[in-house]
């Protein structure tokens, strides 16, 4: 009796090792779902990229890590960003526990909308200003304006919030003011946009954004530039502050993500400083490529 006993045991510890070996050796499947998809040595966007997927490819899944998916493809493996892939349930997940003829319960995973992953960190940018002077005194005052055709170069960093959000703080040298026949309003500034980065539904394998938020401005140049004189404003606020608003498209180059963008900045404060202000703003127009490593 004991002997059948101690063999039961056995018998039964195997088996239970045996159901728990089948049930953790099963892989979960994902489905890509952005028109391409690049799967990278590790778990970086920086890494060298090992194969590029299409929509509709199905991966194995073998090892989750905070953003990223380790992933198998045929004979290649490597990592993948969660937000593009879509994970299939197992028959175990999907199957109810308890199950008639009459009554059967199905559980679909639905996605919204999906974006291919975005390069976060430090970039280079500059571009095309075109400038403006606007308010009721601007050609009161000055007369017949023009737009100043000038440019804008600097540094700016993409910090992610989630995956539809992203901030973008910038540190910008513009060109702003405006032209007179042949005289030139130069009104340069060191610029701080403190930028909300929106995602927006992809075009295929480009990312589109939008740009919002507050734009803080240092004045260090003010002079007017004639054929034959230079004139220097002694009387201008140092600073000026707007509202920035914008669209933009980024292109993942493997080596590099180009970031096209174009964004508007309505100035809110008077240029002139005194007791009784001229209602002349800055206003301008920026045309500008990125580009993160």
């Amino acid at each position: 009796m004991e002997k059948c006993f101690s063999k039961l045991s056995i018998f039964f510890v195997i088996c239970f090792f045996m159901g728990n070996i089948a049930v953790f050796g099963q892989t979960q499947e994902g489905e890509v779902l952005t028109a391409t998809a690049k799967i990278y040595k590790t778990n970086s966007e920086k890494s060298a990229v090992v194969i590029t997927l299409s929509r509709g490819d199905v991966v194995n899944i073998l090892e989750s890590k905070g953003d990223w998916y380790k992933v198998s493809f045929g004979k290649v493996s490597g990592w993948i960003k969660k937000n593009i892939i879509f994970v299939r349930k197992t028959e175990s997940e999907t199957k109810p526990e308890y199950e008639t003829e009459t009554h059967t319960q199905t559980q679909t995973q639905t996605p919204s909308y999906y974006y291919s992953s975005e390069r976060l960190g430090i970039g280079i940018r500059g571009g095309l200003s075109i400038a403006s002077l606007h308010g009721a005194d601007a050609e009161n005052l000055l007369g017949p304006l023009s737009l100043r055709f000038g440019y804008g170069v600097g540094l700016y960093y993409i910090l992610k919030i989630n995956n539809d959000l992203n901030f973008q703080p910038e540190l910008i040298y513009m060109q702003k003011g405006a032209c007179k026949g042949d005289s030139t309003y130069q009104f340069d500034y060191i610029e701080l946009p403190l930028l909300l980065r929106i995602k927006i539904p992809p075009l295929g394998s480009i990312n589109a954004h939008a740009h919002l938020g507050p734009s803080f401005a240092y004045n260090i140049k003010k002079q007017l530039i004639t054929k034959d004189k230079q004139y220097y404003y002694t009387d201008m606020n140092k600073l000026d502050i707007g509202i920035l608003l914008g669209l933009g498209l980024s292109f993942d180059l493997s080596i590099i993500q180009v970031d096209m963008d174009i964004r508007y900045n309505y100035g809110l404060l008077k240029i002139q400083n005194s007791d009784n202000p001229f209602d002349i703003k800055c206003h301008n127009l920026f045309l500008t490529i990125g580009l993160i490593y």
